[in-house]
């Protein structure tokens, strides 16, 4: 029932938006990364690396993503329960 819910979610500009969501979400982790593998020889960048990863902006944009992916799936299954 979701899928065909939201089967007319595949337009040009929601796939677009998705892309540009998963591409965030790859940075924002990317980054998380460069921080643990530059830990073991530059502390000073690692930390740089990790202020970027945790900085309000990323994490706020982080946040938004998530809200807007998982959000649909918990609206669908609270009206799924009123049913």
């Amino acid at each position: 029932e979701f899928v065909k819910a939201t089967l007319s979610e595949s337009t040009e500009r929601s796939v677009t938006r998705r892309a540009i969501a998963v591409l965030w979400i790859k940075a924002q982790l990317s980054v998380v990364l460069m921080s643990c593998i530059a830990a073991p020889w530059d502390m000073v960048l690692a930390n740089f690396y990790f202020e970027l990863a945790t900085s309000g902006l990323m994490i706020t944009v982080t946040t938004a993503i998530c809200i807007f992916f998982f959000g649909s799936h918990g609206i669908a299954k609270m009206n799924e329960s009123k049913k």
